[in-house]
């Protein structure tokens, strides 16, 4: 599990055969949620689990709820 929380640390434990990582600081004022450097930082730890043969499940929840969706998506054209 990889979590991205304002109140609580920054988590990235193996234990299961797929990764589950809860993105939670999307920003209103920044059109994608997260800026650029976030998104290809996550990318490219979504890159490393997909190598090891786990399935990713990526949520973009809480934060400016209404930026999720191009968070989502601009991490998905990255991981293209």
């Amino acid at each position: 599990m990889f979590s991205d929380d304002d109140e609580f640390p920054m988590i990235d434990i193996d234990t299961a055969s797929f990764a589950y990582a809860r993105l939670q600081r999307t920003r209103e004022e920044v059109p994608t949620g997260y800026d650029d450097a976030a998104l290809e930082a996550f990318a490219a730890r979504a890159t490393g689990w997909s190598h090891d043969g786990r399935r990713r499940l990526i949520f973009m929840i809480d934060g400016a709820k209404i930026r999720a969706p191009a968070a989502a998506l601009a991490l998905q054209e990255r991981l293209r």
